[in-house]
């Protein structure tokens, strides 16, 4: 049974179906420290990072992989401690899973501090050590102490129930900076006052102070324990801000007048020194800074300061920005102190006419900048609109996009449409505005095709959709014939022409030796020809031919070897013709019907198959519906001058029309299917004559009246009856069967 996790060894490159981890996590880490992930997926997918309890993994913990580019998760960090797997998920059904140690940290050291120490009279310092979860520290551990001017060598001690407690003496006077530290790499500043006297805050700073809040400081002088007044101090007090970790600046100004300036002083009256309001500009974490020359510099508790933006300060690369082409946006914040901002906060972007820019809307800064990756999908001047919670004002950013360039990879010349029923063929590429570079970051673009001037396109890509920034053309048809340059859309945005190459379209001709034309021509001039010859020779026969088997008069095709009187010879010669020119054009009519006319078959046949066969069948079988006519018709003209006019006209009309049909289709269809028309006809003119005709003839011949049976078996021949002379065969012997005759019959 497959495990549900497959678990990995540390910082090996592994392989799980599409991702591979090329760095993986520590198998031990302390909480609260950042750790790194490397990995690359063969595709485009979302990587997913999460644990497999409800610890809190912070960090960025989903991230867009492109296909073969590495990607970092480079700030995760794991807050409790404990026994975890770390689950990287992709597109795959099974995680990549890493188990993983987690040590708490120590996350807080709370250090208790006399409010003074006289000069050489020793004091007590202590430090408390707390885990992340807010419990005391009860592992073991050594905390270290150590001043900035070395008033005494560096101490360590060990803990004892999570308490440290350090005794020191100091030898001189003044303000001293004690660093606490831990053998973990925990650490902190404090301060101590030296001297015989200390100040004290009495009103202190909030711990968090806004750049429009008043602020008032207030500080008494104190002797060496702090619980003393001291009221004759009359010495100036500088106060100031004292930058504890990243800053802007130390500016601060009064509260009603905007006078910018790095310190405030107030003189003591009694022992107290008080600053009135006013207001810090500079944003960071800072601790106030009292100072005097004759008394220990007093430093309050840590605060964190918020100014307001002043402007922001855009910058974007590349240069010039390509619509539907990622750029890097950068904006540097300057606070109200005109230094850069050093909070962090949220910048929201927006672009409000045409909502055209995607990409990192929501950013969050680092404190001084903040880096967008963005794009547009819509060219021309655009405005971003970026604000933020600390900022009344809206700033705006004006960028001109440049259209994309579409790159058609040059046309072959046997590639070309000529005419009506030929294609394009096309491979494009979207580009960069000056050419260089394919667009593959920012989805699908939707093409579409027209002409200039304009002309209509058929077939099923008259628009496409790219796939990676390029699209393959292969069924674009212009159906109109013309001059014309061949038009792209993108993103119902902006039209491309592709002016390289202008494209004379044709209607489409068939030449002189295409099959339906040269069977067609070959028909009627036969018709032609033989019906004069057949007239010249047959001008002076008065009596048909005396034959055994009398179906050989009556069938259409052998007919014609036998001289026959009236003209008959003519109109056999029309009539067969005539069938054969309909069948040729019902073939193609079914043709025109079933297929496209956009349909390319190639001439060696290798798509001739069951179904063309099936068609021509079909053209072949509603064929018969004018061929029985004209083949009945002929036969019942024998004797009846009547009925061989209409044979006769109405063979002359089939003509006609046949010809104008097949013109008509050969115009409109020429080169689809031209060769499997003409092939279908000629396997069945073949099959018509042998198989269908004969059996009209063998119908016939049972249906042929006493006057029809008269004349083929020269009974009454015509030679007699225009004489008036007897004629000697009406008395001869008539013998039943399909040979001599059916004399039983008395049809008229």
């Amino acid at each position: 049974m497959l495990c549900r996790y497959i678990f990995v060894a540390l910082l090996v490159k592994v392989t799980i179906g599409t991702v591979t981890v090329t760095q993986g996590p520590p198998s031990n880490v302390f909480a609260n420290n950042i750790f790194t992930i490397k990995l690359i997926s063969n595709k485009d997918e979302t990587i997913k990072v999460s644990l497999s309890s409800t610890a809190n993994l912070v960090g960025d913990l989903e991230k867009e992989c492109k296909a073969n580019n590495e990607i970092a998760f480079s700030d995760l960090s794991i807050q409790s401690g404990g026994s975890y797997s770390l689950l990287i998920s992709s597109s795959e059904p099974n995680p990549i899973t890493y188990p993983i140690e987690v040590d708490d940290a120590m996350q807080a050291l709370d250090i208790i501090i006399p409010p003074g120490f006289s000069i050489d009279i020793s004091g007590d310092i202590t430090v408390t050590v707390y885990d992340t979860k807010g419990v005391l520290w009860t592992g073991a551990e050594t905390v270290y102490l150590e001043t900035d001017d070395n008033s005494f060598d560096k101490i360590s001690v060990d803990l004892a129930n999570s308490i440290a407690t350090f005794t020191v003496t100091f030898k001189t006077d003044g303000t001293k900076t004690l660093q606490i530290s831990t053998k973990s790499g925990t650490n902190k500043i404090a301060y101590a006052s030296v001297g015989s006297s200390i100040m004290k805050y009495l009103v202190g700073p909030s711990s968090k102070i806004l750049s429009t809040d008043s602020v008032q400081i207030k500080l008494q002088v104190y002797d060496t324990t702090g619980t003393i007044p001291k009221t004759d101090a009359t010495s100036p007090v500088t106060l100031r801000l004292f930058c504890i970790g990243v800053c802007s600046s130390n500016l601060m100004s009064d509260y009603y007048v905007d006078n910018f300036k790095e310190y405030q002083v107030a003189n003591s009256d009694n022992g107290q020194i008080y600053f009135p309001s006013f207001r810090v500009v500079a944003s960071g974490q800072f601790r106030f800074e009292a100072s005097c020359p004759d008394l220990p510099t007093a430093y309050s508790d840590s605060f964190t300061a918020f100014n307001k933006y002043k402007t922001m300060n855009f910058d974007y690369t590349p240069e010039n920005v390509t619509a539907n082409f990622n750029f890097e946006l950068k904006i540097d914040l300057i606070g109200e102190d005109g230094f850069p901002s050093s909070i962090s906060s949220t910048i929201f972007i927006t672009e409000a006419q045409t909502s055209s820019v995607k990409g990192d809307l929501i950013v969050e800064t680092n404190g001084k900048s903040a880096v967008a990756n963005l794009y547009f999908t819509k060219y021309g001047l655009k405005t971003l609109t970026l604000t933020s919670a600390l900022s009344t004002e809206t700033y705006t950013c004006i960028i001109d996009v440049l259209p994309n360039t579409i790159y058609i990879n040059p046309i072959l010349d046997d590639e070309k449409p000529v005419n009506t029923r030929q294609t394009f063929y096309l491979d494009i590429e979207i580009k960069d505005w000056n050419s260089k570079m394919v667009e593959t970051a920012n989805g699908v673009h939707l093409l579409q095709f027209s002409l200039d001037p304009a002309g209509k396109l058929e077939g099923s890509q008259t628009s496409i959709e790219t796939l990676n920034g390029i699209a393959h053309v292969y069924d674009l048809i212009p159906s109109e014939p013309g001059d014309y340059y061949l038009v792209i859309t993108i993103d119902n945005d902006y039209e491309y022409t592709y002016d390289k190459e202008e494209f004379r379209i044709e209607s489409p001709s068939c030449l002189p030796e295409s099959g339906r034309i040269s069977c067609m021509s070959l028909l009627m001039f036969l018709a032609i020809v033989l019906s004069i010859l057949f007239y010249c020779m047959d001008k002076n026969v008065k009596n048909y031919p005396h034959l055994k088997f009398v179906p050989w008069l009556i069938h259409l095709f052998s007919s014609l070897f036998f001289t026959q009187p009236n003209k008959r010879r003519l109109l056999l010669c029309l009539s067969i013709f005539t069938c054969e020119l309909i069948m040729l054009t019902v073939i193609g009519a079914v043709y025109a019907y079933y297929d496209s006319p956009l349909v390319h078959y190639e001439r060696d046949f290798t798509d001739y198959y069951g179904r063309q066969l099936y068609k021509g069948g079909t053209g072949w079988a509603l064929a018969q519906g004018g061929i029985i006519p004209v083949f009945f018709l002929a036969f019942f003209s024998i004797g009846r001058k009547d009925i061989a006019k209409i044979c006769f006209w109405t063979c002359v009309a089939l003509n006609f029309l046949c010809f104008g049909a097949i013109v008509g289709m050969t115009i409109k269809y020429c080169i689809g299917y031209s060769v499997y028309w003409t092939a279908n006809f000629l396997i069945f003119i073949l099959f018509d004559l042998i198989v269908m005709q004969p059996i009209y003839t063998a119908i016939c011949y049972f249906l042929m009246t006493k006057k029809i049976r008269n004349k083929l078996y020269g009974k009454n021949g015509d030679k007699a009856e225009e004489s008036g002379i007897p004629n000697d065969n009406q008395n001869a012997k008539e013998v039943k069967g399909f040979t001599d005759g059916n004399p039983d019959r008395n049809i008229e």
